[in-house]
Parts: C-alpha cells; sequence; structure tokens
C-alpha cells in the first residue's frame, strides 16, 4: 500500500523522460567519413561493446533512481494499515469496556487502571496529525465530556476521566458506533481498531457479531485484559415476602449468596444492616459455583413515631470485601405504613363477637395478616367495618378494600365504584349473606365493577345441620398460573399437593359470555374516554388533577422508565407503563379455577384500579381454605396489591427515573449519592407547562436520597443533570466545583431510592482468546492476550529503503562516470 501513490506517476514520467533523452543523445550523431581517422577504427571497435554496456549500465541506474526515488516519495508499507509502528496519520478508533467487572481487583489494582494504561501507551504511539474516537461500552446518556473525534491529548483526558460503570456493556452497540465513526470521518485514510475488555462470557451483545466484524474497514485488534485465577462472591438478590411492614410487625429477609472460583470459601460472614445498623449476621461456607440462601432471624420493628402515612425502611446485607467489592452489598427499601393500607368490609363489622360464635366473613384474613404473633394467637386482630361505615374520608388512605359477606352493595355501591376508577384495589368474596341477584347491579352501568353477571344461583351447597349429601369440589392445578398462587421452589407435583386438602362447597357462578361482550365494551369505551379527558385536562391546567385517595398522588408524579424506552419518556403521558395494568382497561382475567371448570378468582381492571373477585367465601362454611397452609394465597394476593400502590423504590442502575415538580423555580433538589457526594438537579420541562426531575441512570448501586430543600439556594444549572458516564478528570476539578456548593436551605422532603446492579456483572466467566476470535469471527480480528504491543504483524514502513537505494544508485552513477572520464584521460 502507498500513502502518495501519485509520486510514482511523476517517477515513471522522469524515467520515460531519461529514456528519451537517451534516445535522442543516440540520433543527434551523423557518421562522417574522415581519412585520416580510418587507422583508428580498429581500436575503436575493440572497445565499443565496452562503451555500449557502460551507456546501458548508466540509463539503468538513473531510470532506478528516479522510480526508487518516486516509491520512496510514496512512502509504501506492509502489514496491517495503522498499526503500531506506522508512522502514518492514523484514526484510532478505541473501544474501551467500562463495565462494572472491570473493577475487579488484582493485586490491589484494577482491571480498569490496566486498560488505560494500555489505551494511553496506543496513544503515545501514535503518528503525528493523528485522531482519536474514544467509545465506552457504558455510553452515559448525558455525558460531560466524549471524543468522537479528537487529538490524542483529548483523547488520553477522556480516557483519564472516564471509570466503571455499574451496568453491562454492549460491544455490538460498540462496533455499530464505530462503524458509523468511520462513515462519518473518512479521514484520515488510515483507520486502526483496538477493543480492550475483559470478555466476559455474559456480555451483552456478544452473539452474531461476525457479520459486524466482518464490514469494518480494518480488521480489529482485540486485547483481553483478564485475571489470571478469577473468583468472586457477591449478593446474588434479596427478597422479603411480606413486601410492606407495620409497627409492631416483623419481616423475613432471604439472601442468595453466590460463590465463583477454584476454591471453596469457608465461614463467609453475611451481614443484615438495617438503617445502616448491624441486627444479625450468619457465617455460610460455599462451593465454587454454589448459591446458598440466607434467612436472617425475623426482624421486628418498634413502634414508630413517623409523621407520614407512607415511610421507607433501608435493608441492607453485605459480605467483607473481596476482588470485586462493588457487588457486595445489596439495599432494598421496604414500605413501612403508619396504619393498616387494607380496609375489610363484612357483614357484621364492629358488631363481630368471637365470645358467643359471631365471626365475619373476614375474621381469618385479618387474624393471618395481624401485625405479631401474640394478636394473632390470642385473637387481637383488627376489626372490621360494615358497607354503611364507607366514606371517602375512610377510604383516603385505604389501598385494598376487602369486602365479603356482604348481602348488598346497593349504599355504597357509587363509592366501591370511584375507589378502582381512581386508582384503589377492591376485593370482593362471597360467603356469608352475600346475594349474587343484589351484587348483579354492580355488573351494569354506570358501576360495573364486577368481572360479570352473577347467576343467580350457587353452585353446590354448604354443609349445615340437616344436608346430607356434599359435592365438593376442589382446584384445577394446572390453573393456577398466577404469582399469588405460585409458592417458590415449589413444582407442579408439590403445588398438587399443597392444594389438595382444600375443598369447597359453595361458590357463586359467572356469566363469562356475557362479560366478555357489551359489558367490556362499554366499559372499555367508558375507560378510554375518562383517561383521555383526564390527561388533556391535566395538559391544559399544567398539572395532574390530584385524586381524593391521597397515596395517588405519588404515583402521578413519579415515572420510572427501562433504559430502552426511556429516549421516549418525554413522549408519554405519566401514567402509562403502570406495573399490572394490562393492553385493555376492562379486560378480565381468570387467575384460577375449581376442577369442575368454574372459575375461583377473577380479575379486572376498572380504570386505574382493579377488582378481584373470589366466588366463594373466607370463612370455613363455604370452603376449608382458611383451615389448611392454602390461606397463603389470600396473604400473598393482598400483599402483592399493597406492593402495587406503593411508589417504586428499588431501581436498577440503568432506570430513567422522573419527578413532576410543583414549583420549579421555587424548589431545590439535590441526588445524595451512597458515598454522601451531593449532585444538583434543575427541574426540565416534561411536557407542556410541566416541569420535572430527570435522573437519567445511577453510576452505582446503593442508596440514593433525592432531597428537596425549601428555597432556591441550590441554584444555578447543573454540569451533569441527573446523568452520569465520565468522572472529573484527575486533578481535581471536580472535587472543587462541589465543594464551592451554595448554602441550601431546610429539606422539606426526603425521597430515597435503592439501587442495584446488573447480577451478570459479577460472573467471573471470561471467554479465551480462541473463543473471542470464533465471536468476532475468526478471519476478522487479531487477538493479543501477551504483550503490552498490540500486535502480532506489525506494520512497517519501506520508504527510507527505498530513497536509500536511489541515493545508492546516484553514487555507483558517479563512480561509473568518474571511472569512465579516468580512462580516456589516460589514453589521451
Amino acid at each position: 500500500m502507498f500513502v502518495a501513490p501519485w509520486f510514482i506517476l511523476g517517477g515513471v514520467a522522469a524515467a520515460a523522460g531519461v529514456i528519451l533523452i537517451h534516445l535522442l543523445h543516440r540520433r543527434r550523431f551523423r557518421v562522417v567519413h574522415w581519412a585520416a581517422m580510418e587507422f583508428l577504427l580498429q581500436a575503436a571497435r575493440r572497445s565499443r561493446r565496452m562503451i555500449e554496456l557502460r551507456d546501458w549500465l548508466l540509463l539503468l541506474l538513473r531510470v532506478a533512481c528516479l522510480l526508487l526515488f518516486a516509491i520512496g516519495m510514496a512512502r509504501p508499507h506492509w502489514g496491517r494499515p495503522g498499526a503500531s509502528g506506522s508512522r502514518v496519520a492514523t484514526h484510532l478508533l478505541l473501544v474501551l469496556d467500562n463495565s462494572l467487572s472491570m473493577n475487579y481487583q488484582l493485586l490491589g489494582r484494577s482491571l480498569w487502571a490496566e486498560a488505560q494504561d494500555r489505551a494511553q501507551a496506543i496513544l503515545k504511539d501514535l503518528p503525528p496529525e493523528s485522531r482519536v474516537s474514544v467509545v465506552p461500552l457504558v455510553r452515559a446518556p448525558t455525558e460531560v465530556v466524549r471524543c468522537d473525534f479528537g487529538p490524542p491529548e483529548e483523547a488520553a483526558d477522556v480516557i483519564g476521566a472516564l471509570f466503571p460503570l455499574d451496568r453491562s456493556g454492549d460491544l455490538r452497540a460498540a462496533l455499530t458506533e464505530i462503524a458509523d465513526l468511520c462513515r462519518r470521518f473518512p479521514d484520515p485514510r488510515q483507520k486502526r481498531i483496538v477493543i480492550l475488555s475483559d470478555f466476559q462470557r455474559s456480555q451483552s451483545g456478544m452473539a452474531g457479531l461476525a457479520q459486524l466484524v466482518q464490514d469494518l474497514p480494518v480488521t480489529p485488534e482485540v486485547i483481553p485484559i483478564q485475571p489470571d485465577v478469577p473468583e468472586n462472591t457477591w449478593i446474588s438478590r434479596v427478597w422479603i415476602p411480606e413486601r410492606y411492614l407495620q409497627p409492631g410487625g416483623s419481616v423475613r429477609v432471604r439472601a442468595w449468596v453466590r460463590h465463583e472460583g477454584s476454591k471453596p470459601r469457608e465461614g463467609v460472614l453475611v451481614r443484615l444492616l438495617v438503617r445502616g445498623n448491624v441486627v444479625a449476621t450468619q457465617p455460610v461456607d460455599l462451593q465454587p459455583g454454589q448459591e446458598r440462601e440466607v434467612e436472617f432471624p425475623p426482624y421486628s420493628l418498634s413502634v414508630l413515631a413517623q409523621q407520614t402515612e407512607l415511610s421507607w425502611l433501608d435493608i441492607q446485607v453485605s459480605l467483607l470485601p473481596d476482588s470485586l467489592e462493588d457487588d457486595n452489598t445489596a439495599t432494598i427499601l421496604l414500605p413501612v405504613f403508619k396504619t393498616s393500607p387494607i380496609l375489610f368490609v363484612d357483614q357484621y363489622g364492629r358488631n363481630e363477637d368471637p365470645a358467643a360464635g359471631r365471626y365475619g366473613e373476614t375474621f381469618f384474613l385479618r387474624k393471618l395478616l395481624a401485625t405479631s404473633f401474640e394478636e394473632a394467637a390470642f385473637g387481637l386482630v383488627g376489626q372490621a367495618v360494615t358497607l354503611d361505615e364507607l366514606s371517602p374520608s375512610r377510604l383516603g388512605n385505604t389501598r385494598v378494600l376487602v369486602v365479603a359477606g356482604v348481602r348488598d352493595p346497593a349504599p355504597r355501591l357509587d363509592l366501591l365504584a370511584d375507589f378502582v376508577r381512581e386508582g384503589g384495589n377492591l376485593v370482593v368474596a362471597a360467603g356469608g349473606e352475600f346475594d349474587p341477584v343484589a351484587w348483579s347491579r354492580g355488573c351494569g352501568p354506570p358501576c360495573e365493577i364486577l368481572p360479570g353477571r352473577l347467576l343467580p344461583h350457587f353452585h353446590g351447597r354448604l354443609p349445615l345441620p340437616g344436608v346430607t349429601r356434599l359435592e365438593p369440589f376442589q382446584l384445577d392445578v394446572s390453573s393456577l398460573q398466577d404469582p399469588c398462587f405460585r409458592i417458590e421452589e415449589f413444582d407442579d407435583t408439590e403445588l398438587a399437593r399443597f392444594y389438595q386438602p382444600v375443598f369447597f362447597f359453595q361458590a357463586v357462578e359467572v356469566d363469562l359470555a356475557q362479560s366478555s361482550g357489551q359489558s367490556s365494551l362499554t366499559s372499555a369505551k367508558s375507560a378510554s374516554e375518562t383517561t383521555t379527558q383526564a390527561a388533556t385536562l391535566a395538559v391544559a391546567s399544567g398539572s395532574r388533577e390530584r385524586s381524593w385517595l391521597m397515596w395517588r398522588w405519588d404515583l402521578q408524579r413519579e415515572k420510572i422508565l427501562p433504559e430502552k424506552t426511556a429516549e421516549n419518556a418525554s413522549t408519554q403521558t405519566p401514567d402509562t407503563a403502570r406495573p399490572g395494568q394490562h393492553s385493555s382497561k376492562a379486560e378480565v382475567q381468570v387467575l384460577a379455577r375449581y376442577n369442575n371448570g368454574l372459575p375461583f378468582m377473577l380479575e379486572r381492571q376498572v380504570g386505574e384500579g382493579r377488582t378481584i373477585f373470589i366466588t366463594s367465601g373466607l370463612f370455613r362454611d363455604w370452603n376449608t381454605m382458611c383451615a389448611s397452609y392454602a390461606v397463603v394465597v389470600f396473604d400473598r394476593l393482598l400483599r402483592r396489591l399493597v406492593d402495587a400502590t406503593c411508589p417504586r423504590r428499588n431501581l436498577a442502575t440503568s432506570d430513567l427515573f422522573r419527578l413532576a415538580v410543583d414549583d420549579p423555580a421555587g424548589e431545590s433538589w439535590q441526588l445524595v449519592g451512597p458515598d454522601g457526594e451531593m449532585r444538583p438537579l434543575v427541574p426540565e420541562a416534561l411536557e407542556a407547562r410541566r416541569y420535572g426531575i430527570m435522573i437519567r441512570g445511577f453510576p452505582r448501586r446503593g442508596l440514593y436520597h433525592l432531597v428537596r430543600y425549601e428555597g432556591s439556594g441550590g441554584g444555578g444549572p447543573s454540569e451533569n443533570p441527573g446523568g452520569f458516564g465520565a468522572n472529573a478528570p484527575a486533578n481535581g476539578t471536580r472535587q472543587a466545583r462541589d465543594s464551592a456548593l451554595p448554602v441550601l436551605g431546610r429539606p422539606v422532603e426526603d425521597i430515597p431510592l435503592a439501587v442495584t446492579g446488573p447480577a451478570e456483572e459479577s460472573v467471573p466467566d471470561y471467554l479465551r482468546p480462541e473463543e473471542i476470535s470464533s465471536q468476532l469471527g475468526q478471519s476478522h480480528v487479531l487477538v493479543n492476550a501477551g504483550s503490552n504491543d498490540t500486535l502480532t504483524g506489525r506494520s512497517r514502513e519501506w520508504w527510507p529503503w527505498f530513497v536509500l537505494a536511489a541515493a545508492l544508485g546516484l553514487m555507483l552513477e558517479m563512480g561509473l562516470l568518474a571511472r569512465a572520464s579516468s580512462h580516456g584521460e589516460a589514453r589521451s
């Protein structure tokens, strides 16, 4: 290859000119016969051959010198274009893996530090006038600094400012960006692509890259940066079955610890921290490739003097530091309610008298959800109310309303319908004095709170005195696909055994055919019109009208989007994509059936809320469910419904968090990270006359606090509003800016956020060099797993040797001419 091939054309033209001059020189002499010189002809014939040979040699030397000089000026080189050692201006495209796994420590030095050093060494070896594009595998949504096409000095600063982010890298996206940069910046024509990564086996976008690599303009150089003996222990997940907590109650924290490596680990200390205080520790022994469950003793929460109805309890499970410290902790936020978020309504309410054997239909359910063992054991369960006692003020803080055993909902049917449309969860159960004819009024306009019309007769008989023939039926285990029925770690055989002791004596029949017909269409149209009118009113007024359900405001002003849909956040309404909502508001789902085909539990979306209808009762008269372990289904159902009404506080590092604000000019916001660093956030426009705070992902896992301060003392636009991506340069510029933050006012709101990172980044399983070649296309990638040089097959430039050969040729020509002249003088 030649850098300046046009010099070759000039050399060929000059050589042709020399040959032409030589030929013309031979033709310009005429033969003249001179008698006096005839006697010299014999002597001249003897040296004629030597003279002709000398002339041909001189011609060849002159032509060769010109051609060699022209080739040298064209600067030829062999090998990979742009490789190390080339002194041709090069466009270097540098792919850096800055995912979490690059924080792996080896003898006190991280893989990321090694990658930075190698990248800096490559930059120092670039020829003059080269340009560099730096492409990190984890590209932050909002970056402070980046280098798409800049000098090596600028690229060195950007590389020094980058740091590993708690997210997974995407090599496919990086190579796609590389191809785009090559098209955008065609000059310099010399391209060089270098990939620095640990090449985790679980890395995103590794499959099917051969064609993409083949389409690149040059062969990439791959430099794996991997530990020699990888080993890691981490918290893979944390789960709290109770989902929420009340003062006086307790929760069980379960954590899973995983270990990968060549050797087992004994006595790994797992700690449970609540609000930063260690409350329990448990040692575990781990084998390579093993994941062990750790269940801590129940944690009881004493009575708290909290001012708000809902607060949050931060719970953390941690390990002692190892080679990858970032994944040794997992934080989860648990909702804590000041009062019970569930309100029970049955046929007796406060007139219930257990001493006289007068139990309301919801008694066993209230006992199941008692906040302490003492309450459950001694029957000190919360009281229910009657339907007549319901009012908007009583329902204002209610998230789940359970109505069971009530004869006729007519006195409060409109209130029940409004409660569901506004976003509440209504659970209706038969049993007690339930009258299907009276409740069927709730199926038609304008209420439509039940999943369908109820048939006037019951299926089956109650085991009352005088009844001689019972026809009990059971649950169809194959229909139990809802999470509240699927007990963790139970297979189908164990589930069948678990629900086998449950018998049902009587149930309400539901006409599902009519439910999916006119009623559903009417409800869908009504719900759609209501939602559209509410959204239009919100945009026109500049703020969304608050629901009379006080807890709904937190859900309306917050929005969380995953990474892939975050770019379209500004075009979506704040209430879209809520968990648990279906595409069709009026869709009826059968969550469970009996073995006779009749539905046991149905769910229907109504407005912003949902209705769960249980066709049998909750007390022992209608079935034996409350007398078996299967009663846990009701506990799981209610806790799941309560959890769905809570603002989402457990996020991923890649999630976008959006919070609407009322007074963007009079409020200041700060995001406090796990290390205590404060980052100012500036409200920005979300939609027409609507402002909010945008946090576009998080740099690391842990507990964050979004704090609102009274007044505008936090002032000024942030240089990195809500984003992350590049750290400040190492000269302390960032620290100086943070230390100069203005004085803040009084904090008036604190929104905690628990952030977790990707689990796949913790697995220390790396591709071998031959596997990398296979993944990226064996004939289209050069893998160097050894030295700091990026290359086998360095590119060599040969132009100095051609110029030297031309100079030697000229010296040889001068020697021949000098020798010829000396011979001529000697003869004379």
